[in-house]
Parts: structure tokens; C-alpha cells; sequence
């Protein structure tokens, strides 16, 4: 009896164990990605005198670049999604307040780490000028996520680092082991292709990042809202009684509002799956967190 009573205070200690390590590298992983996305300006010597200039970056984050639907599977079984907002701001209340949430979810939902060995890092040089072809199904994380989270072994990350630098014309990344130099340039050819690159960034890099899950929801159910008014107004109305309270708001307001929070975005993604299904407006409201949770993704 004793004996079974100890097994399962150990087993409860090492489940205890496992929920903080994970806790703690989502939250690596979050940090890892505030300092990615932040430019940083170069160090430029330049002496009158002379014509050359001497140019310093700095290259002090480190990185790896994995299959993205792993880390969508994580995402996944730990509900990522919902409980990231927590740690806006990151500080040690809203850790403290993240980890019991996490805990909460994974006594119910069971997270099984995943093979650590199947998980391909993509390093050499020819197996990154594939990657860059179609970055989107590829993304950047950190080593305590890979290790902490995913199952990886340090030992399995050897000579797969890659050094980041970004500043406000470019990111630059190094393989020190593989020796080569990738750097990302983003092109702008005009004016006006200039902004439609800038909001193409916010949405690659943004991404919903700082956008409560409240509004992920406000703007699905306002989208379908919307369609479901012309739906109204397009039919021969037999009853005008039958229509339920509605408001009218200033138009300007509704349009920052929408353009704040990236409403194209969020638009853009729910019509690309529902298009072409006839979901009732009350099937909408059933499924919202489903629907905010499969459509409405960060990175």
C-alpha cells in the first residue's frame, strides 16, 4: 500500500515536472520570437577622410528552422492558441497565472510528447534553398521549445544552429557549421507596392500575435453577420416582425476598427474555407471557438 501511494506521489512529481518544462519553454518561445521580430540598427564607422565604411551586426539569437505542421501539432495539444495571450505582457504574475492554466488544460487533455527524432532540422545549404522556395510550411523556433516541448535530443541539434541578425532592411542569418550566409531582403518596387509590402509583413510577422482571442471571434462573427444581413435584405420580406434588434453604428468607426486589428486578414482566411459552404449564422456562433482556433492562427 505504501509502496503504491509512493508511485504515484513520484508519478504526480514527474507529470508536475514535465507541465513546468513545457510551460517554460512555450514561454522561451515567446520571448525568442519578441527578440526576432525586433530590428536592430547596424554599428557604421565611417571615417571622412577615407571611403570606406566599416559595418558591424550584431548576431546574438539563435534559431532553428523545422517542418511547421510539428509545430502546429503542438499548438494543437496544448491550446496554445488560447492560452499564449496570457503572457502579454511576459512578466512573473502572468507566467504564474499562464502555468496554472496550462496545467488546468493538460490534466484534461493529456499531452504525449511527440518522437523527437522524426522531427527533421533543416541546416545544410541545399536543404535550405528548398526551404526558402516555400517558407510558409517551414518556421523558426528555439531550443528549449525543440527540447523542452517537442522531444528532441540536444545532441540531435549539433551543427543545425543558425545565428540571427535583423535590422530595419533585412534579416541575416549564419550557419556557422555549414558555412554559408542566408540573407532575407525584402524588395519594394514602387509606392504603392511599398504598402502592400508592409502590410503583407504585418500579417506574415503580426500575425493576430497581439490580437485577443475576443477579437479573432468578434471578427468572425461580425463577418458572417455581415453576409447574413444582405441575406435578409436580398429576400422578399413577408414579416417584417420576424427580424431581430439590430443597431446602427458610425461606418468610419467600424472601418479603423477592422483595419487596426487586420480584419482583411481574418477575412481572407475564413472565406478561403468557407466559401463555398452554406453555414448558417447560428451554426457560426455553435462552432466559434472551433472556427477561431483552426482558421484564425499566429505565425
Amino acid at each position: 500500500m505504501l509502496e503504491e501511494i509512493n508511485d504515484q506521489d513520484n508519478n504526480q512529481e514527474e507529470e508536475n515536472d514535465n507541465i513546468e518544462r513545457i510551460a517554460n519553454g512555450i514561454i522561451s518561445y515567446l520571448e525568442f520570437l519578441k527578440k526576432f521580430k525586433k530590428a536592430k540598427d547596424d554599428t557604421i564607422i565611417k571615417q571622412d577622410e577615407t571611403r570606406f565604411s566599416y559595418i558591424f551586426r550584431d548576431f546574438n539569437l539563435e534559431c532553428y528552422i523545422i517542418d511547421k505542421k510539428y509545430f502546429d501539432e503542438f499548438r494543437d495539444d496544448t491550446n496554445f492558441d488560447e492560452l499564449n495571450s496570457i503572457l502579454n505582457p511576459i512578466n512573473e504574475e502572468n507566467k504564474k497565472k499562464f502555468k496554472e492554466e496550462l496545467k488546468k488544460y493538460l490534466k484534461e487533455h493529456p499531452y504525449n510528447m511527440p518522437n523527437g527524432e522524426e522531427i527533421k532540422i533543416y541546416s545544410e545549404l541545399e536543404d535550405v534553398k528548398k526551404v526558402v522556395n516555400n517558407f510558409n510550411n517551414y518556421t523558426f523556433v528555439n531550443e528549449s521549445l525543440l527540447c523542452d516541448c517537442m522531444g528532441v535530443l540536444p545532441d540531435n541539434l549539433e551543427g543545425k544552429k543558425l545565428k540571427v541578425s535583423k535590422n530595419k532592411i533585412n534579416t541575416c542569418l549564419i550557419s556557422t557549421s555549414n558555412d554559408y550566409i542566408l540573407t532575407i531582403n525584402v524588395e519594394k518596387k514602387n509606392q504603392e507596392g511599398k504598402k502592400e509590402q508592409q502590410q503583407n509583413e504585418i500579417a506574415e510577422y503580426k500575425n493576430l500575435y497581439y490580437v485577443e482571442e475576443i477579437t479573432k471571434k468578434v471578427f468572425i462573427l461580425l463577418h458572417f453577420n455581415e453576409q447574413f444581413i444582405q441575406n435578409k435584405l436580398n429576400k422578399n420580406i413577408k414579416d417584417i416582425y420576424n427580424f431581430k434588434r439590430y443597431y446602427l453604428i458610425n461606418n468610419e468607426w467600424l472601418k479603423e476598427y477592422k483595419e487596426f486589428f487586420l480584419f482583411d486578414f481574418v477575412e481572407k482566411k475564413i472565406e478561403s474555407e468557407y466559401k463555398n459552404k452554406n453555414y448558417s449564422y447560428n451554426r457560426i456562433k455553435l462552432n466559434l471557438n472551433n472556427i477561431a482556433k483552426k482558421n484564425i492562427r499566429t505565425n
